[in-house]
């Protein structure tokens, strides 16, 4: 029993020297932090009321959310019109273009987020995917404007 209270006054005390040295090490960063979290309160609670509580997310009757534009989200309508949210005018054999891109940029914010590619090994992924993905769009973009002309 005693082993048990140890640990969680361990882990007690961790907590609050961590919350210590990160958050609270002074007057103004405690000031600072206490601000942030007022102001995600304040922020927080209303998006997802208006995100997830009042939204409409079946798109079987149109008129759902017109009458929740101002009160709620209309997912129906993301779920509709996806493909122009992604894809904008691009030609539908094109498509795999810009979504191409949309993957590789969110494989290099995955490797981003990983302490062990930092510095000149992620810079050396960043430039040439950046390029490719530049070219990918820019190719088709290119494709577009002389088919239009002709």
């Amino acid at each position: 029993m005693n082993s048990a209270i140890e640990a969680t006054t361990s882990r007690t005390t961790f907590t609050f020297q961590w919350l210590r040295t990160r958050l609270f090490y002074s007057w103004s960063s405690g000031f600072v932090t206490l601000g942030i979290l007022y102001l995600a309160w304040i922020l927080v609670q209303p998006l997802i009321e208006w995100a997830f509580l009042r939204a409409v997310w079946s798109p079987v009757n149109a008129s759902l959310c017109r009458d929740a534009i101002g009160r709620g989200a209309c997912w129906a309508f993301v779920v509709d019109k996806y493909r122009f949210i992604l894809f904008g005018t691009f030609p539908f054999d094109q498509h795999w273009r810009p979504a191409l891109t949309i993957a590789i940029l969110i494989g290099l914010y995955a490797l981003s987020a990983l302490r062990g590619m930092r510095g000149s090994r992620l810079v050396s992924l960043w430039r040439p995917s950046a390029c490719s993905c530049g070219a990918a769009c820019s190719a088709s973009g290119t494709s577009r404007t002389n088919a239009g002309a002709g």
